[in-house]
């Protein structure tokens, strides 16, 4: 017999997600959709997610909006008990978010194959820079497009 796989849309896997990760189990997810790009790549990469008792500026969080869709974004500020969120391939913040609504934290993640931490030096340098470039990201990422064309 061969392995068969069922694909399932999140919202029908958010609430057996939910209480895996309300119970203190790890949740792998293959990220789909291009809102983390650069760091995350559609269908390639996959992060795991575990709950945390707080959440801060820089966390990478898995939430569900008011219309039930489920999405992965970084805090990037807080204020009066919600958070400002905004994917790295995006420049408009979400606000308000609050920490009802975040399922669990991004704690590691698989990227090009290889398992990386949150807490790594080179992720949290990306991070840092990343954010603070947040009214640049388009053009510096259709710049990255344009040079990786040219040296292809």
């Amino acid at each position: 017999m061969k392995n068969e796989f069922l694909l399932k849309h999140i919202t029908e896997l958010s609430p057996i997600m939910e209480e895996c990760l309300r119970s203190g189990k790890k949740v792998r997810l293959t990220v789909v959709g291009n809102s983390m790009f650069p760091l995350f790549s559609s269908k390639r990469d996959s992060v795991v997610l575990s709950k945390k008792e707080s959440y801060r500026k820089y966390d990478i969080i898995f939430y569900r909006r008011e219309n039930g869709a489920c999405i992965l974004h970084r805090i990037v500020a807080g204020r009066d008990g919600a958070f400002f969120l905004c994917g790295d391939n995006q420049t408009r913040l979400e606000y308000p978010v609050y920490p009802g609504q975040i399922l669990g934290a991004v704690e590691a993640f698989q990227r090009k194959g290889k398992m990386c931490s949150i807490k790594s030096l080179s992720y949290r340098l990306y991070t840092v820079l990343w954010c603070a470039v947040r009214p640049l990201r388009p053009a510096l990422l259709s710049a990255a497009l344009k040079l990786r064309r040219i040296i292809k």
